[in-house]
């Protein structure tokens, strides 16, 4: 998978969801990701726990 490619699916030009599931697995092998669902759930915000 080429670096354009993967630029791709990190800034949503192409849906992930539409990613082969061989290419999900390299993906993850390449980002040592154990479970392939982990590349589909959206980041959480991070909360501030900062009290000002």
């Amino acid at each position: 998978m080429s670096q354009g490619r993967v630029g791709d699916y990190e800034s949503c030009r192409i849906p992930i969801e539409n990613m082969t599931l061989g290419m999900a697995l390299k993906l993850c092998d390449a980002l040592k990701v154990s479970n392939p669902r982990k590349l589909l759930e959206a980041e959480k915000p991070k909360e501030n726990t900062s009290e000002s």
